[in-house]
């Protein structure tokens, strides 16, 4: 099958390991812990979220994967698109070369 499976399978773990990241940031946004202990974990965050990246590039992601990535996570975090300065109301494709045309 030209290695669908095995994209299929890492898109699949990749979304839980991202969303897994996402929901320790709110976690550690809403529940920060005192002194240096926010500092440290804040930073091995970090390190999680910056090794999942460097997985994630290596699967050659296109570009219009990369912008539905983005639309979704406008969409799921409220916030507006810098370049056609709109807040996502759905998931449906727009015109726009940043969180559209996908």
């Amino acid at each position: 099958m030209g290695g669908w499976l095995e994209k299929h399978a890492y898109a699949s773990e990749s979304a839980s390991a991202n969303d897994r990241l996402a929901r320790r940031y709110e976690e550690l946004g809403r529940n920060p812990p005192a002194g240096a202990q926010f500092k440290i974990q804040y930073d091995l965050l970090g390190v999680d979220d910056e090794n999942r990246r460097d997985q994630d590039t290596r699967q050659e992601i296109t570009a219009k994967e990369r912008r539905y990535g983005m639309r979704v996570a406008l969409h799921r975090f409220d916030a507006v698109c810098t370049t056609c300065d709109e807040k996502p109301k759905s998931l449906k494709p727009t015109d726009c070369d940043t969180c559209g045309n996908f």
